[in-house]
Order: C-alpha cells, then sequence, then structure tokens
C-alpha cells in the first residue's frame, strides 16, 4: 500500500456530506451486521435525498419506532430487505429513511478497553 505524505488541505465534512440539507449522522446500536461492514458503535453517514440502489446499505424505519440497517435488493416489483441475522424481509420502499454514504468506525481502542481485553 502506498500512502501519501503530502496532503492538500481538506475539509471532512465537504468530503462526508453531499447534501447538508438531508444528512444525517446516526450510531449504530445492536447487532452487526458483517454482509454490509457494520458494526456496533459506528458512525453512518446517510443521505435522505437519494434513491438507493441496488446493493446499497439502506436505513430503514423512523426516529419513533427505530431505524435498522438493511442492504436494498428489489425484487420483481417488491424491495427486499436484507438485515443482519439473514433477516429477510419484504417491505414497501417508502419505508427506506435514507442511503448510507459513508461508515465512520474508530480503529483504535481506548486504554480501558485495552486494559479489559487483557
Amino acid at each position: 500500500m502506498k500512502m501519501e505524505t503530502e496532503m492538500e488541505d481538506f475539509d471532512l465534512y465537504d468530503l462526508l456530506v453531499e447534501h447538508p440539507q438531508s444528512t444525517y449522522v446516526l450510531r449504530v446500536t445492536g447487532a452487526r451486521m458483517d454482509e454490509a461492514d457494520v458494526q456496533e458503535g459506528d458512525m453512518l453517514i446517510v443521505d435522505t435525498s437519494l434513491r438507493p440502489n441496488t446493493g446499497d446499505t439502506v436505513i430503514v424505519g423512523d426516529e419513533a419506532d427505530g431505524f435498522t440497517v438493511c442492504l436494498y435488493r428489489p425484487r420483481r416489483g417488491a424491495l427486499r430487505l436484507v438485515g443482519s441475522d439473514d433477516d429477510h424481509r419484504q417491505m414497501p420502499e417508502g419505508d427506506v429513511f435514507g442511503v448510507v454514504t459513508f461508515n465512520v468506525r474508530r480503529t483504535r481502542r481506548d486504554a480501558h478497553e485495552r486494559q479489559g481485553a487483557a
């Protein structure tokens, strides 16, 4: 792997947020979703203005009932959402809250986490 050692100044917000009026950051709690590489604690950048494409990671649900991370797989006129643990459901497409555009994950554990793992 080759790494650039000199970088132009950039704004992380500009990189992650294309549509500010329709972009949210959601923190993942609960079960992980290996197929979409989503783990507990991840921060998902979600754009509600985008229409999902087949294979996109999407957020389904609403604030009142809670959100679920799923893979978007339309099938024969119906929408098939693949969640964690082989949770396969058919839902109306209107249940899609938004499309995950980025996943921000902390890779370094805190000192107390490292001590607990030892």
